[in-house]
């Protein structure tokens, strides 16, 4: 699970949908992985993926997206 700051509800935007899909497609090009399901809630997400065998870089992958998440959204946003 990974919850936004201080619970803001933002996740369900278009905006912040756009810069999900482009963060993690990105990210499975780096590094891949299977998507399995994901549950978008405004304030936080779940997700089951399936990681090649022998790599357990799972926080590796998620802070990541999370990096190029919030800077897409946040330069989006200022233009606003």
């Amino acid at each position: 699970m990974v919850v936004t700051d201080k619970r803001a509800r933002f996740l369900c935007s278009d905006l912040a949908r756009v810069c999900s899909r482009k963060a993690v497609k990105d990210c499975q090009g780096r590094w891949l992985f299977e998507s399995l399901a994901w549950v978008l809630l405004p304030d936080h997400l779940h997700t089951i993926w399936v990681l090649p065998e022998g790599d357990e870089r799972y926080s590796l992958r998620w802070s990541w997206i999370k990096k190029e998440f919030s800077k897409a959204f946040l330069a989006a946003w200022s233009l606003c």
